[in-house]
């Protein structure tokens, strides 16, 4: 299955809100594609508030990657509480300005 493929299965689960679409987008979580992994993350935003997802995009808050940390920030964006609260400043320090939203120099 190529991207194309897999982003409009993601984006067909987020439509169709079954009792499993959240967990269909998750697994795309682990796909190597990186648009496939942040097309997943943005539809998880899209999802309305669940702990489980909150609890995914807290955990990619602090992956190695660049682009999955700002999606995961930007898709916890319905979400508040504490953990939230402690992700967010812990990402305000980040060394990539792409993630912190200010130039390290």
């Amino acid at each position: 299955m190529n991207t194309e493929q897999k982003i409009n299965i993601i984006i067909e689960s987020l439509q169709h809100q079954e009792r499993n679409s959240s967990l269909k987008i998750v697994q795309y979580l682990e796909d190597d594609d990186l648009a496939v992994k942040l097309t997943a993350i943005e539809a998880l935003g899209e999802i309305p508030n669940s702990g489980c997802i909150k609890s995914i995009l807290i955990e990619l808050t602090e992956n190695y990657d660049d682009e999955i940390r700002y999606y995961a920030l930007e898709s916890l964006k319905g979400y508040d509480g504490e953990d939230v609260f402690e992700a967010i400043v812990r990402n305000l320090n980040d060394s990539d300005e792409l993630v912190s939203g200010r130039s390290h120099r």
